[in-house]
């Protein structure tokens, strides 16, 4: 039998003497999109962000890698993109690409493929050697989502702020739930898997 994609067992968070997240236990299965919805304040970024915000009890599993115990694994099977994500906006698209993918460890043969290709799905090809500060809104959040992408992850993550219109895919007019389009993971290879959070 194979591990779902996420696997929450026990988990509990405290900020400070607020319990942010109370002995939660969560399943997400291969193949699916699942979002954490509720009341601000309720834990749910929290609970993602336990990803690498060590949990004060219970267990994180990513497709059966411990977070804790096999952090570098289990990281590397994701891609996270966060709402107002800051990024090294003085580097050209391509170069961010670059540096992203060289710090998730991906060989620099393969960093400029997928470049290539993330670029040519987002439709940022003739961009790629402008600086990021330069970029308008849109090709900020299109070029921050190559980022997540350029590692091939497994399970896709995304946080957004309530009433964001990022909700709507940066590719394409259509309205877009988590996943992301059939061009951008056609490109990223494998990431299938997705959950997201509103905040």
């Amino acid at each position: 039998m194979q591990a779902p994609v996420v696997q929450l067992s026990e988990l509990t968070k405290n900020l400070g003497s607020y319990r942010a997240v109370d002995d939660l236990t969560l399943t997400v299965p291969r193949g699916s999109m699942s979002g954490v919805v509720g009341p601000n304040g309720a834990g749910k970024t929290t609970t993602l962000s336990m990803a690498t915000l060590r949990p004060d009890g219970g267990r994180v599993e990513i497709l059966g890698h411990d977070v804790w115990r096999d952090p570098a694994r289990a990281k590397s099977l994701i891609g996270v993109l966060p709402d107002g994500l800051r990024t090294f906006d003085r580097l050209s698209g391509r170069e961010l690409l670059r540096h992203t993918g060289l710090l998730h460890g991906v060989d620099v043969i393969d960093v400029a493929r997928r470049s290539d290709q993330l670029l040519d799905a987002l439709g940022l090809d003739e961009a790629a050697d402008k600086i990021v500060a330069e970029y308008s809104a849109g090709m900020t959040k299109k070029i921050g989502l190559a980022c997540a992408f350029i590692h091939a992850p497994r399970v896709w993550a995304r946080v957004w702020a309530r009433g964001s219109s990022s909700r709507r895919c940066p590719n394409c007019s259509r309205r877009s739930t988590p996943e992301p389009c059939d061009a951008l993971t056609g490109a990223s290879r494998h990431a299938r898997d997705c959950m997201g959070t509103h905040r």
